[in-house]
């Protein structure tokens, strides 16, 4: 579950605000095209872990998952992994992924 971003207003000396250049910096990191994971390996990651964790609600992953796919009612284009345009809306897929490069 992604939280709301909570950020204050701070007015510079200059007149301008602290938040305007922070905008610049939030956004850079949501989509940040070295971590990029491809569409089609996020997907198959995505349903590798669907499968992994498939009747395992009594785990957090699994629940995650599931809530995923009931909320999304099956279209990958509504599911976690497709929040940001890296396709790093998941926290289990960014795992998985990260953990399979570093190898």
């Amino acid at each position: 579950m992604i939280r709301p971003l909570r950020l204050r207003v701070v007015h510079a000396p200059s007149g301008g605000s602290l938040i305007e250049g922070m905008k610049g910096d939030i956004e850079m990191a949501q989509t940040d095209s070295v971590n990029a994971i491809p569409k089609d390996t996020a997907f198959q990651l995505c349903a590798e872990i669907r499968q992994e964790y498939r009747g395992k609600w009594y785990t957090f992953a699994g629940l995650q998952c599931g809530g995923c796919i009931i909320f999304s009612k099956g279209d990958p284009a509504k599911m976690c992994v497709s929040n940001r345009p890296d396709y790093r809306g998941c926290n289990l897929v960014n795992a998985r992924y990260d953990q399979d490069t570093s190898r």
